[in-house]
């Protein structure tokens, strides 16, 4: 994140830039990769879906790319550091 937002503030890039991992991931997988990470055994639950819900989030970093960015981290290596800096 922050050689991301040092690229975008010093370069000419303008607008919403969205800084990601760029890979699709679905709210069960999400959880199942932070119970692994948090070494939970909590059961995921599934509800029916309804309108509006999101099934999956894919970010688009085409306009991170065209300023030289691409993530350096994975989804579950970002989670975990994340883990780590609020379990102090």
């Amino acid at each position: 994140m922050v050689n991301a937002n040092v690229r975008a503030a010093t370069g000419e890039a303008t607008g919403v830039l969205n800084i990601a991992c760029g890979t699709r991931i679905t709210i069960e997988e999400l959880a199942r990769v932070i119970c692994e990470q948090t070494g939970s055994s909590s059961a995921i639950a599934h509800y029916p879906t309804r309108p509006g819900d999101i099934e999956h989030s894919l970010a688009d970093t085409t306009r991170a790319a065209g300023f030289g960015w691409t993530s350096e981290t994975s989804l579950s290596q970002g989670i975990e550091s994340t883990i780590r800096a609020f379990s102090g």
